[in-house]
C-alpha cells in the first residue's frame, strides 16, 4: 500500500507561503517535505499525516488573533461534551474567517472536527459529524463545540483555531 507522510508547520503571519516539492508518491516510512515560509524565513516542524490511496488531503495554515478556551473537562463514557472558545480581534460574522475545532489525542496527529464560518455555514469531518456540532453566539463572541456520547477514544486536547477563507 502506498501512502504519503507530510512534514509541515503553520505559522501566523501576513506573509505565508506554502512551498512543496513536485507531486510524488511515497512508500510508507518515506516523507515529503512541505513547509510554510514567513518573510523569507523557513520554519519546519516534523508532523505526519497518513494519506491513503484514493484519498485527498489539504493543509491550511491556521492562526488566531486571540482565542480563549475553557479549561480541562473530565467525562465518563456516554456523557456529552461542551467546550467554548471566546474570540477577540475579529467578528464571528466576518465572511473572511471560519473558526475551527481541532483535536489531538496523545501521541497522534491533529484531527479536524468542524468549523463555523462568518456566513453561519458549518462544515464537519465526515467521520465525526454525527456526534459533534459547532455553534456560535455572536453577542458574546463565543464558538461552542458540543459532542454527544463521548467515548474514551475521544480523549484529546481540543483546540479552536481561526483561518481565512
Amino acid at each position: 500500500m502506498l501512502s504519503a507522510f507530510w512534514q509541515f508547520t503553520c505559522v501566523s503571519s501576513d506573509e505565508i507561503r506554502l512551498d512543496q516539492s513536485p507531486a510524488v508518491v511515497k512508500r510508507p516510512g518515506e516523507t515529503v517535505k512541505i513547509s510554510c515560509g514567513v518573510g523569507g524565513v523557513e520554519l519546519t516542524q516534523t508532523d505526519s499525516v497518513l494519506v491513503k490511496p484514493g484519498e485527498s488531503f489539504s493543509i491550511s495554515c491556521v492562526h488566531s488573533v486571540e482565542l480563549i478556551q475553557t479549561g480541562s473537562t473530565v467525562l465518563t463514557p456516554g456523557q456529552s461534551l461542551t467546550l467554548t472558545c471566546k474570540v477577540s480581534g475579529y467578528s464571528l460574522t466576518d465572511s473572511s474567517y471560519c473558526t475551527n475545532w481541532i483535536r489531538q489525542p496523545a501521541g497522534k496527529t491533529l484531527e479536524w472536527i468542524g468549523a463555523i464560518c462568518g456566513s453561519g455555514n458549518t462544515y464537519y469531518s465526515e467521520k465525526l459529524k454525527s456526534r459533534f456540532q459547532v455553534s456560535r453566539d455572536t453577542s458574546s463572541s463565543t464558538v461552542t463545540l458540543t459532542g454527544q456520547n463521548m467515548q474514551t477514544e475521544d480523549t484529546a486536547v481540543y483546540y479552536c483555531a481561526r483561518h481565512s477563507q
